[in-house]
């Protein structure tokens, strides 16, 4: 799944929920930069940064 097709499946399944879209996206985005090596660290402070629920 493409980071596009993401957003539009999220805005459908989220469309009056902006916390849950944005938490949804941060994961896929968080996976990604563990992918690309992103330690542990510099993974918790992006999500601490983004997640509105945390």
């Amino acid at each position: 799944m493409t980071y596009g097709q993401l957003k539009s499946q999220l805005a459908m399944q989220f469309p009056n929920d902006i916390d849950s879209y944005c938490e949804a996206k941060s994961q896929f985005i968080l996976k990604i930069l563990n992918q690309y090596g992103f330690d542990i660290r510099e993974l918790d402070e992006i999500e601490s940064s983004n997640l509105v629920n945390k």
